[in-house]
């Protein structure tokens, strides 16, 4: 349980999954397969980043996919039943549900596709959100929405759906704009969104349905690429050290590659995964974190 502190300002995020046999029908041109795989694939490293976020004491996943569930629920989320088929109307049922379980919450929603969103840009998000009424942040074409966030049940009115930037605005809610939260805003609805996404550097899962269908994309003339390596040293005190790739090469990196991903120490040995931009280690995470 978290401590009488935290729930002073601590979330329970609500994040709405369409079954992955139906969900994001824009990447079907990748086959049908591909297309499953990568929904369920976004919205687990959706979830996992969530649930590794400092602001955040509860996930709460609506779904009526029976596996989907079962893996997010593994993850450490609760997942329950989605009961209608319109998203709004499906958030203010989950909140209804999280605000009976845990009415000392503020609530949040997050769409599941945003597979390389990272913990701290969303910590970053929630301490930007107004205190006294709802909050959102915009998507990468400040058109649509990516998360709302709202200290009270009351105050929890979200708009999703075409145009929902206005929508929200509109409404009243205040924009969290001014802060650097690119993986925040970046959703995945089509082949381009999926390509920007891969740049920011996606989740483990993500990568792995990536690293299957051979997907590789350039940015800004720069391909950034995903790795697997071995630690071969780390300094506890400075958080830099060394990796050896697959090919033997000695890499070594810095402490901010290990920024946003939940790690503080690394023993030589462990197998990580490397985000790298021309040739220099932008991001580490291990292998096996969920």
């Amino acid at each position: 349980m978290p401590s009488p502190d935290l729930v002073a300002t601590a979330y329970a995020v609500l994040v709405p999954v369409k079954p992955p046999a139906i969900g994001k029908s824009r990447l079907g041109d990748l086959g049908d397969g591909p297309r499953r795989d990568l929904a369920h694939a976004f919205a687990a490293d959706t979830v996992s980043a969530v649930l590794s976020c400092d602001l955040v004491a509860r996930v709460l996943v609506v779904t009526d996919d029976h596996l989907l569930a079962r893996a997010l629920s593994e993850l450490g989320a609760d997942v329950i039943p989605d009961g209608t088929t319109d998203l709004n109307g499906t958030l203010a049922q989950a909140a209804a549900e999280m605000h009976r379980r845990d009415p000392l919450l503020r609530l949040a929603a997050v769409c599941a596709d945003l597979p390389a969103l990272r913990p701290d840009e969303l910590a970053s998000a929630l301490r930007a959100s107004d205190p006294g009424r709802m909050s959102f942040v915009a998507d990468q074409e400040r058109v649509g929405t990516t998360a709302v966030f709202a200290p009270t049940i009351a105050s929890f009115r979200p708009a999703f759906g075409s145009g929902s930037r206005r929508e929200h605005l509109e409404a009243g809610a205040h924009e969290i704009d001014g802060v650097d939260v690119p993986t925040l805003r970046r959703d995945v609805d089509d082949p381009d969104d999926l390509s920007e996404a891969l740049s920011l550097g996606v989740g483990r899962r993500t990568t792995q349905v990536a690293e299957a269908l051979r997907l590789r994309t350039p940015l800004a003339g720069v391909v950034r690429d995903v790795l697997q390596a071995t630690v071969f040293t780390f300094d506890e005190s400075t958080r830099a050290g060394s990796v050896l790739l697959d090919d033997g090469a000695e890499l070594p990196f810095a402490s901010n590659a290990l920024t946003g991903s939940g790690l503080r120490l690394l023993r030589p040995g462990q197998r990580v995964r490397l985000d790298t931009d021309d040739g220099q280690v932008t991001r580490l995470q291990i292998l096996t974190l969920h």
